[in-house]
């Protein structure tokens, strides 16, 4: 059975007080579970942790274990506070190390671990390998508390070897841009590949690394989707009025999403980039859902199936 502790920094009950002590009666060393946040609705945000019980410690729980009426009695407690407790939700695993003072942030503010959890409905859509926690410190204000997806890590793992993209369709003059941002990388590779018949590793690592952006930070929705039926979601400037929804995408017809990544002038899924990089998402584990009505219109990526409900439809919160 999985053993928890709860770090020192929590503000603790006296119902969790008592389990405390009772995960620590029953623990006889090995990895147990810390519990750093713990909400009112069941949200908690944990890390594993090895400890180690001394060899006379040991021998005296296993002895104390022959009262069998107590030691029955005590699992009863136990069972009773882990059910009213910690609730039958998910623990959502820290993925990289964190300090102590880190931790201790963590546990002081659990409304805005959550409320950060919230914010980032791609993140809980990636495997935990994806995911990584940044705390930022303040002298006059709150710590800033972000989950996200580590692109550094997934970008390794996405081969565009086999992929060929022809140098033509980075070359278009009518290309637009929603940021300078974009413009100036996409300048850039022109330049870079302006003697290739098709986009080398180089360049289609950069394009891979401006998808990713786009689908997990840029192109997130902040708030409710303007469809009603979905939550937030990822969208790909288009140029196509019937599915378009934000008045600024429909002045994008010559949009380097459209040209570059979803090819409208391409049926065949295989010749596309974007989607090139979409299948070996879901093959990495991506839960996010593509919806996708015509060939020649880029995709959305629903994250969560009704607004704000990521850590509803994950279990990590009831």
């Amino acid at each position: 059975m999985e053993t928890y502790s709860f770090s020192s920094g929590m503000h603790k009950s006296s119902a969790l007080t008592i389990l405390e002590k009772l995960e620590s009666y029953f623990f006889l060393g090995g990895q147990r579970t810390q519990i750093i946040v713990l909400t009112s609705d069941h949200f908690k945000v944990a890390i594993k942790k090895e400890a180690t019980v001394s060899t006379i410690n040991k021998i005296l729980k296993i002895l104390s274990f022959i009262l069998l009426p107590i030691v029955l009695i005590a699992l009863a407690i136990r069972f009773f506070l882990r059910a009213s407790l910690l609730s039958s939700t998910k623990c959502l695993f820290i993925p990289t190390p964190i300090s102590k003072e880190e931790e201790f942030i963590l546990a002081a503010n659990p409304e805005a671990v959550k409320q950060a959890a919230i914010n980032a409905p791609a993140v809980f859509c990636m495997p935990k390998k994806y995911r990584k926690i940044k705390i930022e410190l303040f002298e006059t204000r709150v710590p800033e508390i972000t989950f996200a997806v580590d692109l550094d890590i997934l970008e390794k793992d996405i081969s565009l070897k086999e992929f060929r993209l022809p140098t033509k369709c980075i070359d278009s003059p009518l290309l637009e841009f929603g940021t300078a941002e974009e413009q100036a990388l996409i300048k850039s590779i022109q330049a870079q590949e302006k003697d290739n018949t098709y986009v080398s590793e180089k360049g289609k690592n950069q394009l891979l690394r401006l998808m990713l952006e786009q689908i997990f930070v840029h192109g997130v929705d902040k708030e409710a989707s303007k469809i009603s039926s979905l939550g937030r979601t990822t969208w790909f400037p288009s140029a196509n009025p019937p599915f378009t929804l934000y008045e600024e995408q429909r002045t994008m017809p010559n949009s380097i999403w459209y040209h570059i990544f979803f090819l409208s002038n391409s049926f065949s899924r295989k010749e596309q980039l974007g989607y090139c990089i979409l299948k070996q998402l879901e093959k990495l584990g991506m839960s996010g859902k593509i919806h996708n009505i015509y060939p020649t219109t880029p995709p959305t990526i629903a994250w969560e199936k009704t607004c704000t409900s990521i850590l509803l439809d994950k279990e990590f919160m009831n």
